[in-house]
């Protein structure tokens, strides 16, 4: 799995121009805690597609970018010199690589690697600790008082920030200038204060993340289970288990449009 899709769709581009070029040393594989993940293109195009573009850059200079974060050093000029790379393209590119640079806390823990850490961990992470520096400094302890975090994933963290590899990963990304704090909007209201919601099956106005997102901008909870305690269970398109526990737990069940109705009542 390429390290460049959990950076979001913007380092996504970026992976599907550079594909398993010869750019890359070790060769395209990333050394992530005592993991290596290798960067195999992880493309959602037609197989036709993803062929042109992992042959793109394939006589791309040896050790031109040695992890994702030399993805941060490239520019125009090297890029556009490239073989098989018009200026136009070279420059796509990186506007696509500095537009990653705004991505959220949540998707820049995720993309990294840290083990056992996926996209759900990432945002109670991020939304809990608010920073970078924060979550790399905290202890087991603290990391499990999070919620749904346990001592494999604790550990996990804490593993991946002791490595110096690791630490000097994060120098580069935040002298490049990537996110590394967690912008929280001003709660909009209390009216879900003490409450939380669960949410199954797809939603076509916004996506999970964005609606457990507006939960907690009014003051509510996303949980990641159903229990007697939860007060209501959004459901979207083709639902899971989540929707039959809720009907056997008589928990409130909510379509898409009667949560979006709730959202903007006073």
């Amino acid at each position: 799995m390429f390290l460049l899709t959990g950076l979001g769709t913007n380092l996504e581009y970026a992976q599907k121009k550079l594909g398993e070029s010869a750019a890359f040393s070790r060769p395209v594989s990333v050394v992530v805690g005592r993991e290596i993940k290798t960067a195999a293109a992880t493309l959602t195009e037609s197989r036709k597609t993803a062929a042109a573009t992992l042959t793109d850059l394939s006589h791309l200079q040896k050790d031109l970018v040695k992890d994702f974060a030399d993805l941060y050093k490239l520019n125009l000029e090297t890029l556009a010199g490239l073989e098989r790379m018009a200026e136009k393209s070279a420059q796509n590119l990186l506007d696509e690589i500095a537009a990653s640079k705004k991505n959220s806390l949540a998707r820049l823990i995720y993309g990294i690697g840290i083990p056992f850490v996926g996209e759900r961990t990432a945002q109670l992470l991020a939304a809990h600790f608010g920073s970078m520096d924060k979550l790399a400094a905290a202890s087991e302890e603290e990391l499990t008082g999070v919620t749904e975090v346990g001592p494999k994933i604790a550990e996990g963290v804490r593993e991946f920030f002791s490595e110096s590899a690791n630490g000097k990963l994060m120098d580069r990304l935040r002298a490049a200038g990537v996110n590394m704090k967690d912008e929280r909007a001003a709660p909009k209201s209390a009216k879900f204060a003490g409450m939380t919601f669960v949410f199954t099956g797809t939603l076509v106005k916004r996506s999970r993340e964005e609606a457990e997102a507006l939960v907690a901008a009014h003051g509510g909870k996303a949980g990641s289970s159903v229990s007697k305690k939860t007060n209501y269970v959004v459901v979207g398109a083709d639902p899971g288990s989540k929707f039959e526990k809720a009907k056997s737990l008589k928990v409130p069940i909510l379509d898409e449009a009667q949560f979006e109705k709730l959202v903007s009542s006073k």
